[in-house]
């Protein structure tokens, strides 16, 4: 499942985009990389979302997973 088009069937739903991105922030948080933190914490603090979405994809395992199954009980 493409995260990124999944998402942007939600784009009229402000709530539901800003619950998903809350989550990805915390799978990111919560499994990071120690030597990818700095990198993480740039992201967030500019607020990327697709760069957030890539991150994740690249550095977090069973994301895709995680993130689409939060998605499809939302």
């Amino acid at each position: 499942m493409n995260i990124i088009k999944a998402l942007s069937a939600f784009e009229n739903n402000k709530e539901m985009l800003v619950d998903v991105t809350n989550y990805a922030k915390y799978l990111a948080i919560k499994n990071c990389p120690e030597e990818k933190i700095p990198d993480l914490e740039n992201i967030i603090k500019f607020g990327d979302f697709t760069k957030l979405m890539f991150f994740c994809q690249d550095n977090i395992i069973n994301f895709n997973d995680e993130l689409s199954n939060y998605i499809n009980n939302y």
